[in-house]
């Protein structure tokens, strides 16, 4: 690539909501191996016209497999072609469309929801909420459809199970905005704890 994340400070990564655990997310710690990274790797490489376009991705899989750290990669790199993203969960949406929390001193965190140039909706499906809640994350997706706004999706639900749980018009905008990606292979949270027994043990 030759523009490098090392360029993002900490405030870009607060200001778009990237928590410490994902700052050091990058391409190279994907394994070749996994077939996602080609996936990636292609929405990185065109992410001007991805955004321009409005093209999202919807990545699924079980935990601890790369969902998040490989939307944060598209993200940093969104940020350092000067594009704002923001990354909001999705358990949160209803609390913050509620309250109204603000952003910065002119807008809310659902009003940047809605205008950033990316956003990424973590984890929709552990949400604990029922028809107005579904209301909100329609109506959050369908805002930034009609706007052309790239949004980038994670899950552990099977693209078949969103009908079921969200409804038609959720599964008719992933059909029309969204490149259906399954997350599989390494289970990083098995390596971030063998990373810690090897430290206090010395190995």
């Amino acid at each position: 690539m030759i523009n490098r994340l090392d360029k993002l400070s900490k405030g870009h990564m607060d200001r778009s909501n990237i928590g410490k655990k994902y700052w050091d997310s990058a391409l190279d710690l994907i394994d070749d191996k996994y077939s996602y990274k080609k996936y990636i790797t292609r929405y990185i490489e065109d992410i001007q016209v991805n955004l321009s376009k409005g093209r999202g991705l919807f990545l699924w899989g079980s935990h601890g497999h790369g969902k998040t750290s490989s939307a944060v990669i598209c993200m940093k790199y969104a940020l350092l072609h000067m594009k704002t993203s923001y990354l909001v969960r999705c358990d949160k949406l209803q609390n913050l469309f509620i309250s109204k929390q603000a952003f910065d001193a002119e807008v809310s965190i659902i009003e940047r929801c809605q205008s950033c140039d990316l956003l990424v909706m973590d984890d929709l499906g552990i949400e604990h909420i029922k028809d107005f809640g579904n209301t909100v994350i329609e109506g959050l997706m369908r805002e930034r459809s009609s706007k052309n706004k790239s949004t980038i999706i994670t899950s552990n639900l099977a693209p078949k199970s969103i009908k079921a749980k969200y409804g038609e018009g959720v599964k008719s905008i992933l059909m029309e905005s969204f490149f259906t990606v399954p997350v599989e292979g390494h289970d990083w949270r098995v390596r971030s704890s063998k990373d810690m027994k090897d430290y206090f043990t010395g190995v």
